[in-house]
């Protein structure tokens, strides 16, 4: 009765180690040490690859790979949105209010 008391005890302590994630260190086509400066953007996800042919592997089969990445208990990282991306975009129209933004961040109407 103990046995089976402490194996239960260490199967609940192995899987909740397990389903914390990690983040990724390794490409997930070759299994080689990322480069941070080479990633595919996919289904949300940024995905980080050793070398440049990873990226091609991950755009032709992204699901493949995420899958891959979170059986293994991988964090994927999001992709940022474009909201982040683009949040100083002076000098756009801003789709709301119709109105342009200058460098300064002021908003202007349109003069007609």
């Amino acid at each position: 009765m103990k046995k089976s008391i402490v194996i239960t005890a260490l199967l609940i302590v192995a899987s909740a180690r397990m389903a914390e994630a990690a983040p990724q260190t390794t490409c997930p086509v070759l299994g080689g040490k990322i480069n941070p400066n080479l990633y595919a953007d996919a289904d949300g996800y940024r995905i980080y690859v050793c070398c440049s042919g990873c990226i091609d592997a991950i755009k032709a089969d992204p699901e493949k790979y995420i899958r891959k990445m979170q059986a293994d208990g991988v964090e994927m990282e999001k992709t940022p949105s474009a909201k982040q991306a683009d949040h100083s975009m002076s000098g756009m129209n801003r789709p709301i209010t119709g109105t342009n933004m200058d460098e300064s961040g002021m908003e202007h109407s349109h003069a007609e």
